[in-house]
């Protein structure tokens, strides 16, 4: 990306000694018509081939040499697939759909993962800085709570305050592990009416953004809260 905006390059030469893109020699701003635009494809090993198409992952069927949606068993396969390709953030998309699975439990990398055939659930995979919730008038640590909520269609996500009651500590530790903090509670709420979305977070689940969480409904907030996140000496 150049800014915060993604762009279209051609004439990518890479030598293969490169750790990035763009330490590749490329040209910018080339208009680009949609049949031209490149596909990644990802082999992580002979047996296990990756295919990344704005942003939907699948895997080729070694029996068929089709490619099908990949889908995982659980929220630490998925992360083992992303961190292969990268990214720093898997969500699972809940609910299981029937067909073949990774289950990488045991695993650090997908090429050690077992196939299964049962249901599992498709992937999403992002870079940090996209879904990470925002603290906002206070400090680095503390502030009033906002996270991204994805939009259809490709569209730029947008940025609302997250509903908090006093109770709400798994949201708040949940958003803070997304900033990188080690945890975090609800510090304060003040009644406030606005426009903006209530995380429903399984306690017992490692959510790794509020985007992870089932039920979050755009609603009219009665309360907002400040939130205190923690480093690992707090």
């Amino acid at each position: 990306e150049e800014g915060d905006e993604p762009f279209l390059v051609s004439k990518l030469n890479c030598s293969g000694l490169e750790d990035r893109l763009e330490a590749c020699a490329y040209e910018i701003g080339t208009e680009c018509p949609d049949e031209q635009v490149a596909e990644l494809t990802c082999v992580l090993d002979e047996d296990i081939t990756i295919r990344l198409n704005d942003n939907e992952f699948k895997v080729k069927d070694p029996y068929s040499n089709e490619y099908q949606e990949l889908k995982v068993r659980d929220e630490y396969s998925a992360g083992v697939f992303c961190r292969a390709l990268l990214f720093e953030v898997a969500v699972v998309n809940y609910p299981y759909d029937d067909g073949p699975i990774f289950d990488c439990r045991g695993s650090w990398r997908p090429q050690s993962c077992s196939q299964l055939y049962m249901g599992g659930s498709s992937i999403d995979c992002y870079h940090r800085e996209t879904v990470a919730a925002q603290l906002r008038d206070g400090t680095e640590s503390s502030g009033i709570l906002y996270t991204p909520v994805p939009a259809e269609d490709g569209a730029e996500a947008s940025v609302v305050p997250v509903c908090l009651g006093s109770d709400d500590h798994v949201i708040a530790r949940i958003a803070c592990v997304s900033m990188g903090f080690h945890g975090g509670f609800v510090a304060k709420t003040e009644s406030q009416a606005v426009e903006g979305v209530h995380p429903v977070c399984d306690p017992e689940r490692q959510h790794p953004t509020l985007w992870a969480c089932e039920a979050a409904t755009f609603e009219t907030c009665a309360t907002v809260g400040e939130v205190q996140c923690l480093k690992d000496s707090e």
